[in-house]
């Protein structure tokens, strides 16, 4: 059986990776991989098993996030999944705090929305 290693690509892998016909991997190894689509486009891909369960991440396209960046992002997400942290609900949770859901003005924004008589805004 082969070893699977970390870091198994280089800058220049991911930069001279062409288009075929159908998308396809490169491995850089602990779940980390880009993608790249028929039209040349590439993009992160991270795939972290917590509790059982398959998590898929896209973390953004190349060369706009880079290999190191990509890499950096990898362990952040494995060290929260090490500590007993679900890392697809700490990053939705994320994203509904950068929306402002959950905030009191969102919730009486909602609740004037649902009875528009009562105008307490």
């Amino acid at each position: 059986m082969a070893k699977h290693t970390k870091n198994a690509l280089t800058d220049a892998d991911v930069k001279n990776s062409r288009a075929k016909d159908a998308p396809y991997l490169l491995r850089d190894g602990g779940g980390l991989w880009p993608v790249v689509d028929p039209s040349g486009r590439r993009w992160w891909k991270l795939r972290i098993v917590f509790g059982k369960k398959e998590n898929s991440f896209s973390l953004g396209e190349y060369p706009a996030v880079s290999l190191k960046a990509a890499r950096e992002e990898r362990e952040k997400k494995l060290k929260e999944a090490a500590t007993g942290i679900d890392p697809g609900a700490a990053r939705k949770a994320e994203k509904a705090r950068q929306a402002g859901e959950g905030t009191f003005e969102s919730i009486t924004r909602e609740c004037s929305a649902i009875a528009p008589g009562n105008r307490w805004l």
